[in-house]
């Protein structure tokens, strides 16, 4: 299990902080922010993620789906109230999550 965790935050932390790189994200401090935001959010989807599928069976995709939005939320809502520039993060958070999962699943099958 701790492999996962570990793989799946490598892979989250690669994919969101190249998206925030291309989306225009320079600033040391925003990108450390990205960094950190995702340690506190992706372990615990990750452990969600296992833990889902062992008791929830067929409705786990919709258990994902919820968490998932609950953290573009939350990660919208740490970088809105961190940094002071003027930017859309809403869809910041959502362009890195849908990077993040996209090459999470590419690293899935792979593994």
């Amino acid at each position: 299990m701790f492999r996962y965790v570990l793989l799946a935050l490598l892979v989250t932390e690669v994919s969101e902080l190249m998206t925030a790189v291309i989306m225009g994200m320079r600033d040391f401090y925003e990108l450390r922010l990205v960094l950190l935001v995702n340690l506190m959010t992706n372990p615990l989807i990750s452990v969600l993620y296992l833990a889902g599928g062992i008791f929830l069976g067929p409705a786990l995709r919709w258990y994902l789906i919820a968490a998932e939005l609950a953290v573009w939320l939350t990660e919208a809502a740490v970088y809105q109230i961190c940094i002071e520039k003027k930017r859309s993060f809403l869809l910041f958070s959502a362009v890195a999550n849908a990077v993040s999962v996209f090459a999470g699943v590419l690293a899935g099958r792979w593994i």
